[in-house]
């Protein structure tokens, strides 16, 4: 059975939030968001996953609901949904990535899961994606989160925890 272990919990507003001196001890880990946009830019808004301060040799396949349709798309990002500033007031998006044997030296596989609730009739998206991390094989030892529009709202929140399978 597996058990979870919060590391660390945050709460940001600025451009990007980072988990770092990731400890050895577990097997997987998750990170878990709530957060929003403060930029009024764009429709929606997306944040970037670094692994250890890299953002390369990334492929992940999305697919996704957008208000009604199914859309899928290839990407060389790790991603996370971030309601933009323009979203229903007080609306945040929630995103949790699950990254597998984080300490091995192989490969490393990731699945994510993201709503961006908008509160109306028009404008929604919730969706998932496989993501192949395939840089230089070692541990992950940090995450940070990084907006590609303006900062992190007042009360996102980001959580990082360890976990067990034993």
């Amino acid at each position: 059975m597996a058990t979870y272990q919060l590391i660390e919990a945050k709460t940001s507003t600025s451009t990007s939030v980072a988990f770092t001196s990731i400890p050895a001890t577990y097997t997987d880990l998750k990170i878990v968001t709530s957060c929003r946009g403060a930029s009024n830019s764009g429709s929606t808004s997306w944040y970037t996953l670094l692994l250890n301060g890299v953002g390369t040799n990334i492929n992940a396949i999305i697919v996704q609901a957008d208000n009604g349709s199914i859309v899928s798309s290839a990407v060389t990002d790790l991603l996370g949904q971030n309601n933009p500033n323009t979203a229903t007031a007080d609306a945040f998006s929630s995103n949790e990535h699950y990254i597998f044997n984080y300490t091995s030296g192989q490969t490393k596989l990731i699945s994510n899961e993201y709503t961006y609730a908008n509160n109306s009739t028009t404008a929604y998206i919730a969706g998932i994606s496989g993501t192949v991390w395939s840089d230089t094989p070692a541990a992950i030892t940090s995450v940070t989160l990084t907006t590609q529009t303006g900062n992190f709202a007042a009360n996102s929140t980001f959580y990082l925890y360890g976990i067990k399978n034993s």
